[in-house]
């Protein structure tokens, strides 16, 4: 009687548990020395048809069945597929198969399953079925498994690979630095971009949007994807950052974005149109009496603001100088006041008028006014003989 192996005990002689397998074997690499594998992991085992006849004359029993086997993985199997037999005793032979006892490859029967297989794979859910048939003497009960051995098509991957970081800049507010992001299929398969997303403030997809979705790439292929950066208005000197976030089948990537912002370079405009001491109705004059509280006015031009203030300081020709407290220029165009500015401790002459504009914490402009005479001295000032000078001849 035969049977097989079961991790319970035994059972008839066709109820299969065999362990099964598909050899895969390309026959150049098996030439190369690449070993079968064990495939039992891959594939499922099934009989039909199971039958023993008794010859009383020879005393054997044959027995006969059909084995199916599927590929239940997603790995697909190539020829050559081969299925080895085991049994538990001596003395069973397998006609029809290869192979046999102490002979190579396996030193056991196995079937060559190669010419069942259409174009020769065994894709994942395909089938294979074959006939298998032991002969032994009627007094020689076994039991029997069917071991898998063969070798695997590489599995192809896709690998999505691009820069961990991406920096720009310096760039001015308003303007656009284009970035391109380089995403690579460094995989076997093709890879599929299904995600494209940018956060952070001034990074915005180029000109015609996000790419489309999804996006495919071959193996080895290479695509660039421009990411915009326009830093608003007043970020000029901070360092603005950004993510932008890939999701494929190859796998995900986080790149990460950073720009630095300058602010907009300004031309100085003046907005100060003059500026004059005034000592009552008198202009341009720092005498004894007003040299303790100089005071004056600042004509403004148009593009003055009321919130602009100003200083007006006072330099002797030796270089020393004193300044006024600050004051409130007039919106637009307009004349401004100024007062208590200590100049007694400057040295008589030609005083230098200078106005200092600041406008937002920054200085505006500054511009030189109409010069000064401090005069504090109790003597008038000399007068010089217009009369040009006599010779005296003596005679």
């Amino acid at each position: 009687m035969l049977t097989r192996a079961t991790g319970r005990g035994r059972r008839s002689v066709f109820s299969f548990i065999s362990c099964l397998a598909l050899l895969l074997l390309l026959l150049p690499n098996f030439a190369q020395g690449q070993q079968p594998e064990d495939l039992s992991a891959y594939l499922a085992v099934s009989t039909t048809n199971e039958r023993s006849t008794l010859n009383n004359v020879a005393r054997t029993v044959t027995s006969t069945a059909d084995v199916t086997i599927t590929n239940t993985s997603t790995r697909t199997i190539t020829t050559p597929l081969r299925a080895v037999i085991t049994t538990s005793t001596s003395g069973v032979q397998m006609p029809e198969a290869l192979g046999g006892p102490g002979t190579v490859p396996y030193g056991k029967y196995y079937y060559d399953l190669g010419a069942k297989l259409s174009g020769g794979t065994l894709p994942p859910g395909g089938k294979v079925t074959f006939g298998v048939r032991f002969v032994r003497s009627s007094t020689v009960r076994f039991s029997y498994n069917v071991l898998p051995y063969g070798i695997l098509v590489p599995t192809s991957t896709p690998v999505i690979s691009a820069p961990t970081a991406v920096e720009c800049g310096p760039v001015m507010e308003g303007l656009i630095a284009t970035n391109n992001v380089t995403v690579s299929n460094t995989g076997t398969a093709s890879l599929v971009v299904s995600e494209a997303t940018l956060a952070g403030t001034g990074f915005s997809w180029s000109t015609g949007g996000a790419p489309p979705l999804p996006l495919v790439l071959s193996p080895g292929q290479s695509t660039n994807l421009q990411v915009d950066f326009v830093p608003g208005s007043g970020n000029g000197g901070n360092t603005l950052t950004g993510t932008l976030t890939l999701g494929s089948n190859g796998g995900n990537a986080k790149v990460s974005l950073s720009c630095n912002a300058v602010a907009p370079m300004e031309l100085q405009t003046s907005t100060v149109m003059g500026a004059r001491v005034k000592n009552g109705t008198v202009y341009d004059q720092i005498t004894d009496s007003s040299c303790a509280a100089v005071g004056g006015e600042v004509s403004f031009g148009e593009g003055s603001l009321s919130s602009d203030t100003f200083v007006v300081t006072l330099t002797d020709q030796t270089g020393k100088s004193v300044s006024s407290a600050s004051f409130a220029a007039t919106q637009g165009a307009g004349t401004a006041t100024f007062s208590g500015i200590a100049a007694c401790g400057l040295k008589d002459g030609t005083i230098s008028v200078t106005v200092t504009v600041t406008r937002g914490g920054s200085v505006l402009c500054t511009m030189t006014g109409t010069p000064a005479v401090k005069n504090t001295s109790t003597l008038a000032a000399p007068l010089l003989d217009p009369v040009d000078p006599a010779t005296v001849f003596s005679t």
